[in-house]
């Protein structure tokens, strides 16, 4: 079944190299692109209407994480390395001589840091909307994650699911929201298969969380081994005093979601070994500083 994307865009799908099938969702025209990435128990729809102002100035792609709508299922668990290497899949096919611009939403957040990580050279920035944290995200509830997404599937069972879930989804949406975008988000978000996929997803936090808490500590480690001497080191850059203003003399930033792109003298180059081209405006070293944002559906 082809699912409707949603008013003025498309949806195409990629095979990873396990055999499964991906769906993604473009618009526009343009680089640097810009790839969402949804929170848990959510999909591409979820960008549905963000998706659609920002093609109005780039290529823009978001895509249901394996399990979700379009999207078919895994048998492997759903770990943030395993996500990461769906979401490096999705970027070599949709931009593979160009680094993208990432954006993510509550638990993606950690999965673009993962990634951005694991490829930076891949990145070109990341945009960070009310994402997750360590510090927000304490391992008692991390371990009561799985239950939690386990009442969507109790509700399905009882018939209860789509109208409970409905309003709580859209209980502070505003008016920017369209009734068509209302559907396409209610019915991808809403199935039988994505609270299953949801509570796939939920097991694989607890661990997730340890892995960026050892990401954090090295990170935190050689800022201050490095930083002693003055310098920028790997894993910081001058912190931005706000906008486009230029960044105070020795101001440095040492929150790990600050990472340089690359290496100093590290050139990007794509498959073929010839040296990538950059998005014009875009930093070779410094990444984009995180931006909180409300929730792409909900007014606050």
């Amino acid at each position: 079944m082809t699912l409707d994307p949603g008013k003025g865009l498309s949806a195409s799908t990629l095979t990873t190299a396990d055999g499964r099938t991906l769906r993604y969702v473009h618009a526009g025209e343009g680089g640097p692109v810009v790839v969402f990435e949804a929170g848990l128990s959510a999909c591409a729809s979820e960008w549905v209407a963000v998706q659609r102002l920002v093609a109005a100035a780039t290529r823009t792609v978001s895509y249901d994480r394996a399990g979700h709508a379009g999207s078919t299922t895994d048998t492997q668990a759903r770990s943030l390395t395993r996500i990461c290497e769906d979401l490096h899949a999705l970027i070599e096919h949709v931009s593979p001589d160009e680094p993208v611009v990432l954006v993510a939403h509550s638990w993606g957040g950690p999965m673009v840091r993962c990634y951005a990580d694991q490829h930076p050279d891949r990145v070109a920035g990341v945009v960070m909307v009310d994402t997750t944290t360590i510090a927000v995200m304490p391992e008692k509830t991390a371990k009561m994650m799985p239950t939690m997404m386990s009442v969507s599937v109790a509700l399905h069972s009882v018939g209860l699911a789509k109208p409970i879930l409905g309003r709580a989804l859209f209980k502070k949406a505003g008016p920017e929201l369209s009734a068509e975008d209302r559907g396409v988000i209610g019915r991808d978000m809403t199935s039988k298969q994505s609270a299953k996929t949801a509570v796939a997803e939920a097991k694989a936090v607890p661990t997730s969380l340890a892995l960026m808490a050892r990401r954090r500590t090295g990170h935190q480690r050689a800022g201050r081994r490095d930083g002693a001497r003055g310098e920028a080191p790997d894993g910081l850059h001058r912190e931005r005093s706000g906008g486009d203003g230029p960044s105070p003399p020795g101001r440095m930033s040492r929150d790990p979601r600050h990472r340089p792109l690359h290496p100093p003298g590290q050139a990007t180059r794509d498959r073929a070994g010839n040296p990538r081209r950059r998005a014009e405006g875009a930093s070779g070293l410094m990444a984009v500083p995180a931006v909180s944002m409300p929730c792409p559906f909900r007014q606050r």
